[in-house]
């Protein structure tokens, strides 16, 4: 028995992978989630750990996508977390740096509410860039 997991009502003595995995792969999903609740700075290289593992047992289309999707945002939050860092340097070769970081973010077909977020940061980079030409 997995730690976290309840013992089902009834047993067979053989299962499927079709019956099993799911269960292992909502597991280590569910894991993952538990690193976001940590305080701080979120542990991006745990949690992309466990969902690497969760795509191991993902047997559906389905389940597959859901890893695909929380993988991807996760490296896109990477990408803007990079693009900030760089940002704040304040400098020309910071700003160039960072909007490779936000392409790169914007390349991993973010949601929507990312996108904003991509292109709100992209333009306020621009904006620092030509303040920082004019000085």
């Amino acid at each position: 028995m997995m730690p976290g997991l309840l013992e089902p009502k009834s047993t067979k003595d053989v299962y499927s992978k079709e019956e099993v995995f799911p269960i292992i792969c909502n597991y280590y999903i569910s894991k993952a989630n538990t690193l976001l609740d940590v305080p701080g700075k979120p542990d991006f290289t745990g949690i992309k750990n466990y969902l690497n593992r969760a795509l191991s047992y993902a047997t559906t289309d389905a389940l597959r996508q859901t890893v695909y999707t929380r993988l991807n945002s996760i490296n896109v939050m990477v990408f803007i977390y990079k693009a900030d860092v760089a940002a704040s340097r304040r400098t020309m070769s910071g700003f160039a740096k960072a909007l490779e970081y936000l392409a790169k973010a914007s390349s991993l077909d973010p949601g929507e509410v990312e996108k904003a977020l991509i292109n709100q940061k992209i333009q306020l980079i621009k904006d620092a860039t030509i303040a920082l030409k004019t000085k």
